[in-house]
């Protein structure tokens, strides 16, 4: 893991000195995070996902005014874009303050472990925690702990069932076998004819059909008092190099809401999903 930074002195160093003075095997840390830009893309120092932090180690030159303006814009996009907030430490000073700010950083990557309880769900490096065989072995998904899949085809295997086509587009759902009002779901955010948007807090799905108002009304009146529970992965990159499908949560529609913008929200019911229950 480390090996990603061998060649960054001042950043390794950091990292370093956070892994060890953590000494808690049960956080994940993901270096050089891959995180899509408005404009581009950045590669986050330290993601923590599972207590939702970045660390950026900054040395002297972000110190410039010029740089100044440019990273505000670049650790805000990215806090956007991974629902993670931002802290930078600055290594531009003398090794006590470096040092100070790695212990501020450590405490508070312990508060927020204490704080979400039982819901911590600790990592293993010792998995491979892409694969079907995995979710069906470990018996449930959850947003906490950052599950994941490569492809549709495994997602549907993890729930004993395949995804269906029509013609030769695949479909963005399969129902879930022997459960009745639940279907898992796969919605792409820069699809060409469906707006998708996961809100930045997890919390709701914003869906829509982009042709027209009048396909957009008839969507809406589809599903505005269904009782339908969405397993949903949203489509994006994983660890950088991987397009996934990251598990989001439980969906259920919000008929007000959906009135109120007049397009489907689905509304997150819960964090968790129980496999074989």
């Amino acid at each position: 893991m480390l090996a990603k930074i061998a060649n960054k002195a001042t950043e390794s160093y950091v990292i370093n000195r956070i892994w060890h003075k953590l000494d808690d095997m049960r956080v994940r840390f993901v270096l050089q995070q891959y995180v899509k830009r408005k404009d581009g893309y950045a590669f986050a120092d330290l993601y923590l996902p599972q207590v939702g932090m970045i660390i950026e180690v900054n040395e002297g030159y972000h110190e410039e005014e010029t740089q100044k303006a440019k990273d505000a814009i670049r650790n805000q996009e990215v806090a956007d874009a991974t629902n993670a907030d931002v802290f930078v430490i600055k290594a531009s000073g003398s090794l006590e303050e470096i040092h100070k700010q790695v212990d501020e950083v450590v405490a508070e990557i312990r508060r927020r472990i204490s704080a979400l309880g039982e819901r911590f769900l600790p990592c293993d490096y010792s998995i491979t925690r892409s694969t079907p065989e995995y979710y069906k072995s470990r018996g449930f998904f959850s947003v906490n702990s950052e599950d994941w899949l490569t492809t549709i085809d495994d997602i549907a295997a993890v729930f004993g069932t395949k995804p269906k086509h029509r013609g030769y587009l695949r479909v963005s759902s399969v129902a879930v076998p022997n459960k009745k009002d639940e279907i898992v779901w796969w919605p792409q955010p820069n699809h060409r004819t469906w707006h998708n948007e996961l809100s930045k807090d997890g919390r709701y799905i914003y869906e829509y059909n982009k042709r027209s108002e009048e396909e957009r009304s008839k969507h809406i009146a589809q599903w505005i008092n269904s009782n339908q529970k969405r397993i949903t992965f949203m489509k994006e990159m994983a660890y950088g190099v991987l397009p996934a499908y990251n598990f989001v949560g439980v969906f259920k529609i919000n008929p007000q809401l959906t009135k109120e913008k007049n397009m489907c929200v689905w509304e997150r019911i819960s964090d968790t999903y129980q496999l074989n229950v």
